[in-house]
């Protein structure tokens, strides 16, 4: 299984075990932090690797900052902490009644090209009426090739977690 492959299938995978342990979170509409810790719990159990950190606010010794000089706190990031040279995805996540993809799109670019992730994500997960097949509205996936970002948009997903 190539890289990108297994990213995706890992990540989808924890999404799964998030929905069937923790819909509850979606279903009462909660904050998104406490959203984005119960993922970054199941993420960490297969990136084990690496550290799987939310609201993380360092680089290295300073505070992170990005090309507007704003302090920035990715919402998840899998990475190695005290070194630039091993960060490996950085994740947004929204609810649908909380959206601005157009900020959290150019978060994610700054987190590739600034701070040399390799990857990004971008999850929106549906918080009106869900199920097991609708609890993510949107999904896109951000790698950055000769300094240029690709995007692919996830439509539809076979369910991973039983």
């Amino acid at each position: 299984m190539n890289e990108k492959k297994d990213i995706i299938f890992k990540v989808f995978y924890a999404l799964d075990k998030f929905y069937h342990f923790d819909k509850y979170l979606l279903q009462n509409n909660v904050n998104e932090i406490s959203i984005t810790h119960k993922l970054a719990c199941y993420l960490q159990d297969l990136f084990y690797n690496f550290n799987c950190d939310i609201e993380f606010n360092r680089n290295i010794f300073d505070k992170k900052r990005l090309y507007n000089d704003s302090l920035r706190k990715p919402d998840i990031i899998i990475h190695k902490r005290g070194s630039n040279k091993f960060n490996y995805i950085a994740i947004e996540v929204k609810k649908t009644n909380n959206t601005n993809k157009n900020t959290d799109f150019k978060k994610i670019s700054a987190m590739l090209k600034e701070f040399k992730y390799r990857y990004g994500i971008y999850i929106e997960f549906n918080v009106d009426n869900i199920n097991q097949k609708n609890f993510i509205k949107n999904f896109y996936f951000f790698n950055l090739n000769n300094n240029k970002i690709s995007t692919i948009k996830f439509k539809q997903r076979r369910m991973c977690y039983e």
